[in-house]
């Protein structure tokens, strides 16, 4: 199985970092749009709670869905769907690591039942999710 990369920050956190180590502010760029930053603050905690659609975060953060879903593209570097999908997968991941049963790192993560999980772990990483157990999780990566 290839090597995994391991992004230093959550999505949305409040550290959230530049290639580098830089913040947005400490880099001298443009502040986040409110609205990317609120829909990145809110998706955490709804990865668990069945199908997250744009339209309704673009309703919770007051913009049209074809606003929001520019915007977010724009200021994220990927369009929305891909971009929940690899959430989803991280956080997959983290419950693997932790030692949960497939069918609850699927719920967990959002997705429809394992054999969802099993799909797009095969499409993205070529490989099932079971195969995941003997691999060591590295949860956090030092900022120095």
């Amino acid at each position: 199985m290839s090597a995994w990369l391991h992004s230093t920050v959550r999505p949305g956190s409040a550290t959230e970092r530049l290639p580098g180590g830089d913040s947005r502010a400490e880099a001298g760029g443009p502040a986040r749009h409110p609205a990317v930053s609120e829909v990145l603050r809110l998706l955490p905690d709804r990865l668990s709670g069945g199908p997250i659609r744009l339209a309704e975060l673009a309703k919770t953060v007051h913009l049209s869905e074809s606003r929001l879903a520019h915007v977010f593209s724009a200021e994220i570097g990927l369009p929305f769907r891909p971009y929940l999908r690899w959430l989803r997968l991280q956080r997959a991941i983290e419950l693997i690591a932790a030692g949960h049963s497939l069918t609850a790192v699927a719920h967990g993560a959002g997705f429809a039942d394992s054999a969802h999980l099993t799909r797009v772990c095969r499409s993205m990483f070529g490989a099932p999710p079971s195969e995941f157990n003997g691999i060591r999780w590295v949860t956090e990566l030092p900022l120095d």
